[in-house]
């Protein structure tokens, strides 16, 4: 699936860090990579059930998603 082991652990480290859930832009920030590349990592624990997502709708603009990490 092109995932990497050394990336991966670097996503569910910034996930654990913020309680407050983090978007793909904030997790791409965090670990210096591109947004898209965090999303397809996100995407990946969300789909191993080591991370929850959730929709944020915010005051302007399209919706938001937040990871969170699950323990």
């Amino acid at each position: 699936k092109g995932i990497d082991e050394i990336t991966l652990g670097k996503v569910k480290n910034a996930l654990q860090l913020k309680e407050k859930g983090l978007s793909a832009e904030e997790v791409g920030k965090e670990i210096g990579a591109s947004r898209i590349t965090a999303r397809r990592y996100l995407e990946y624990l969300s789909s191993i059930k080591e991370a929850k997502a959730e929709v944020v709708y915010g005051i302007v603009g399209r919706p938001e998603r937040k990871y969170y990490s699950v323990k």
